[in-house]
């Protein structure tokens, strides 16, 4: 599963939906057009789902980060 997250179509797509969501938002607020709630809380949904994901993916690579270094650090002394 973590494969087809991490694939191009993947981030592609997550980007589009934050920036599609973002844009049906403003838009609304700023003008008179609105748009189907169905639509935007699919968008809203998907949005939110991509962006945990993309947290909880940097948090993970953070602490291998730190973990590596540590473990390098720790080589080098001894």
């Amino acid at each position: 599963m973590d494969q087809y997250l991490d694939s191009d179509i993947a981030q592609a797509g997550g980007w589009t939906t934050v920036v599609g969501s973002l844009f049906l938002t403003i838009m609304e607020w700023f003008g008179e057009m609105t748009v189907n709630d169905f639509l935007q809380g699919i968008l809203l949904v998907g949005s939110i789902i991509f962006l945990w994901y993309k947290i909880l993916n940097s948090k993970l690579d953070a602490k291998l980060k730190r973990k590596q270094l540590k473990d390098s650090e720790d080589d080098t002394k001894s």
